[in-house]
């Protein structure tokens, strides 16, 4: 199928990919072909500050260069297990672990976020995939390799987790980098790691916004960024993930919500996305329909291709939203997330 530069572009700014070959990614950038990239601790090692900040400086010239906009800088940097760019950036603890001997967690999270934001911005990373605010429920599985919420949660109440997750953010962004709310809508409750496997939050809704919910509804604003999971929201949509249900992000975040913020999904290349009906090449589609803004392939950027085929197709045989993707690049114009300015 023969493709217009430009509708490829439109589509390639609903994209954030991570990398395993820098000179194919360096060609994605330059085409237009994504809108961000994710950068982890494989892209980093034996990388100093200054390597890390070199790098990222000349994948913004390259956009200068070729007319496109900034890209956005993602990366996972919540602190305790999951530190993707320590080294270089200083270890820090987790943040549950340091309010748990704090007296006043709102100047402890802020303070904590400041100190990570001066060392992400030096960087140029313009937004980070943090804070966890899914609530301890102290589930613990055995099998469980990578989500380990109860590790990485800040508390185990709404209240404790707002304050704390708030006074975070505005650190960071004092800093100049974004931070996102995630994983909606709560991935406490979920035994399984959707990094291998799908999930399903079984709960009523009435207890969830009560619980899991409440942090999201109370945090979510027109100026946050949202991190989608994998894990079905069965009161809403038994079959599909939240992360590209129409009825969890078209009906309840976008309509009953009113929330005009940035959408992201959780990584496509986890078992949870892959397996949903129609794979992550239906998702992706349903996801952007529904109005997701950025569709994440971090692990795996081999899926960027499928993913992006899907997207193009769509809208070649008219089964993309064209209001949908109006609406979201006006959230993505708006938005702060992205420099205005190579760094």
């Amino acid at each position: 199928m023969k493709t217009d530069p430009d509708h490829a572009q439109a589509i390639g700014s609903h994209l954030i990919a991570g990398y395993t070959d820098e000179a194919e990614l360096r060609e994605l950038i330059a085409r237009g072909l994504i809108g961000g990239v994710f950068i982890t601790r494989r892209n980093v090692e034996g990388m100093d500050a200054a390597d890390i900040r070199t790098l990222i400086a000349s994948w913004q010239a390259l956009r200068r260069e070729h007319g496109l906009p900034p890209l956005v800088i993602a990366t996972d940097q919540e602190g305790g297990l999951v530190s993707r760019l320590s080294p270089p950036l200083d270890f820090q603890p987790a943040l549950g672990k340091v309010l748990l001997g704090s007296q006043d967690i709102a100047k402890a999270a802020e303070q904590y976020g400041t100190q990570q934001g001066r060392g992400l911005a030096q960087l140029g990373i313009t937004l980070n995939f943090a804070p966890v605010i899914d609530l301890d429920h102290g589930i613990r599985n055995p099998d469980d390799r990578y989500s380990k919420i109860s590790q990485r949660a800040l508390a185990s109440t709404p209240a404790a987790v707002t304050t704390a997750a708030a006074a975070y953010c505005h650190g960071l962004r004092q800093q100049g980098v974004q931070c996102t709310y995630k994983h909606f809508p709560g991935l406490g409750r979920v035994f399984e790691d959707t990094h291998a496997d799908s999930a399903s939050i079984t709960t009523p809704l009435p207890e969830l916004q009560t619980s899991d919910l409440q942090p999201f509804r109370t945090l979510m604003q027109a100026d946050s960024v949202t991190m989608l999971a994998h894990a079905r929201l069965a009161a809403l949509d038994a079959e599909l993930p939240a992360s590209s249900s129409p009825a969890v992000i078209g009906k309840l975040i976008r309509q009953d919500w009113a929330y005009q913020g940035l959408l992201i999904t959780d990584d496509l290349s986890m078992a949870g996305a892959r397996e949903q009906p129609g794979g992550i090449e239906a998702g992706s589609v349903r996801a952007l329909n529904a109005g997701v803004d950025w569709l994440l392939v971090a692990w795996d950027p081999a899926l960027v291709y499928p993913v992006l085929d899907a997207l193009l197709v769509a809208q070649a045989n008219g089964t993309l939203d064209q209001g949908a993707l109006a609406r979201s690049r006006q959230r993505l114009a708006a938005s702060t997330v992205t420099p205005t300015t190579g760094r």
